[in-house]
């Protein structure tokens, strides 16, 4: 696998459960302790990926829109083994999301 498939796979893939995430993690580092990925590559664009992961889930639109979906949904709202709900501690409306098995 080339650098660039590499970097592709862990970019496109959408990683839902923990077990799978591991995996990816497992085999990235492999194709870095095995030559096949050169590792400062590899180091900057997954911190770019988590750098814009952290700045889409602090986007404010981005937890109101969720914010309110998990209002809808009752208390507890669950999309692949994750449940996403709000609590409330002295007026302000909190964000929590739990992973775990359903």
């Amino acid at each position: 696998m080339s650098q660039t498939q590499a970097m592709q796979t862990l970019a496109q893939s959408v990683v839902l459960s923990k077990e799978a995430q591991t995996r990816m993690a497992d085999e990235l580092v492999a194709q870095v302790t095995e030559g096949n990925v050169d590792p400062i590559q590899a180091f900057v664009q997954v911190k770019a990926l988590l750098e814009t992961a952290d700045q889409f889930l602090k986007n404010p639109e981005i937890v109101a829109a969720v914010q309110s979906a998990a209002e809808e949904r009752g208390k507890m709202a669950v999309f692949a083994g994750a449940k996403v709900g709000v609590s409330y501690t002295h007026s302000l409306r909190l964000l929590h999301v739990r992973r775990q098995r359903v």
